[in-house]
């Protein structure tokens, strides 16, 4: 409180007038890399929480599958609540939510602990990624937004870069648990930084918006706009393909081609590297080049690693160059879909950020967690399954570009 006034103290986001970029930026980039965060740091662990808890079958791989079901079935609550209450109160029991269920990972006895854990952890990390998204468009109208969160997506590749890295050192020199103390020091700085940064942000709270019948309107109003369906396929297809690999390359890499869980994250450093440069693309592109049209040039892009993997893959080459190589492609265009995709879905609704938010998250999230569990079960100890799911993923992304009508999808909407 400020002393002299009683008043609440002015918070540096979301305060009246233009907001500091970098301040937005930075925060954002914090927030948001609790995603990659949560799946890219422990992703060397896998191959050793597989063998302490005897795992026959997928249960290592469901810790992830089961983080973004978590994730996605969060959204639809904190989506919508945000548009009530507010972005800041959810952001703050969102980030305390995951926090108390990442030290439940820690101390988990058995396999099915972690994955329930990790289940509640993702529910807690989705309020990082609804509600950034939903904050950049209440501080910013659409072009402006996709701007700002191509910033954002190349500042926090900081974080999925050196977490494998990092990682995968925690592993072998104190074991995987060692990952989620990792996590739970992070989210703890994060959760700091929001109490102390971030104000409120949403200036339409409606008080109906939870009303179940209102809800209903809402999201059928939502996914019958043409430019957030075509927007959210896009994002829905590309992505698919992205959690395909994080599933499935720990075992591809470590186990199939022999790279022990310390260097693995050299390897990804590579993949994420693709990631920023097409974030720096985007952010320099989207200046000149229509929206549409740019998605259907990014989708391009991943198609070409896509099927260069497919490719390498039918050949039979072993090597981690042959799935690393390609995933540098697919992950440039991935770099410059993803920010484009996120802002223009959610463009249409300004009033209504948060749950287009909420929707487009739990859409991405549910197929993913589907595709790449499926990946997994079909998952043979070479790289073939990881590239056939890869390359169909392209495949339909690519065709959705084509299809939604490129630079047809226009967001026509005013802050």
């Amino acid at each position: 409180m400020n002393r002299e006034t009683g008043a609440a103290p002015e918070r540096r986001i979301g305060r009246p007038g233009e907001q500091h970029t970098a301040t937005v930026v930075l925060f954002g980039a914090g927030i948001f890399a609790l995603l990659p965060i949560s799946t890219d740091l422990y992703l060397p662990a896998l191959p050793a929480i597989r063998a302490a808890f005897a795992d026959p079958g997928a249960l290592a791989q469901l810790t992830l599958s089961a983080f973004i079901v978590g994730f996605g079935a969060g959204h639809l609550i904190m989506g919508p609540l945000s548009d009530r209450y507010g972005r800041r109160p959810l952001l703050l029991a969102g980030l305390t939510i995951y926090v108390l269920a990442s030290i439940g990972c820690a101390l988990a006895p058995s396999i099915e602990a972690l994955v329930a854990s990790r289940l509640v952890q993702g529910i807690g990390c989705c309020s990082g990624s609804v509600l950034s998204r939903a904050i950049i468009r209440d501080l910013y109208d659409p072009q402006r937004g996709a701007h700002v969160f191509a910033l954002i997506t190349v500042t926090f590749t900081v974080v999925p870069m050196f977490a494998p890295l990092f990682g995968g050192w925690l592993t072998a020199s104190f074991g995987w648990r060692a990952n989620f103390i990792g996590l739970i020091a992070f989210s703890g700085l994060v959760l700091a930084a929001t109490w102390m940064l971030l104000g409120e942000t949403n200036v339409h709270r409606d008080p109906a918006a939870t009303d179940p019948a209102r809800l209903a309107r809402n999201y059928r109003l939502i996914v019958c706009n043409p430019v957030f369906l075509g927007y959210t396929l896009c994002c829905m297809f590309s992505y698919a393909g992205l959690f395909t690999y994080l599933s499935l390359s720990p075992f591809v890499l470590i186990d199939g081609f022999g790279v022990p869980a310390q260097r693995y994250g050299l390897w990804f450093m590579l993949g994420v590297a693709g990631h920023a440069c097409g974030a720096l693309a985007c952010n320099r592109l989207v200046r000149r080049i229509p929206i549409g049209r740019l998605v259907v040039i990014s989708s391009s892009v991943t198609g070409a690693g896509a099927f260069l993997m497919l490719a390498l893959a039918g050949q039979g080459i072993a090597h981690p160059a042959a799935v690393m190589g390609p995933m540098v492609l697919y992950l440039f265009g991935h770099g410059i879909t993803s920010p484009l995709c996120m802002t223009s879905a959610v463009g249409p609704f300004p009033k209504l950020a948060g749950t287009a938010s909420a929707l487009f998250g739990f859409i991405l999230s549910a197929v993913a967690a589907v595709v790449g569990h499926a990946a997994m079960r079909l998952h043979d100890g070479t790289a073939w399954a990881l590239a056939w799911f890869v390359a169909l993923s392209a495949a339909c992304l690519l065709v959705t570009a084509v299809v939604a009508g490129g630079e047809k999808l226009k967001v026509k909407s005013k802050k």
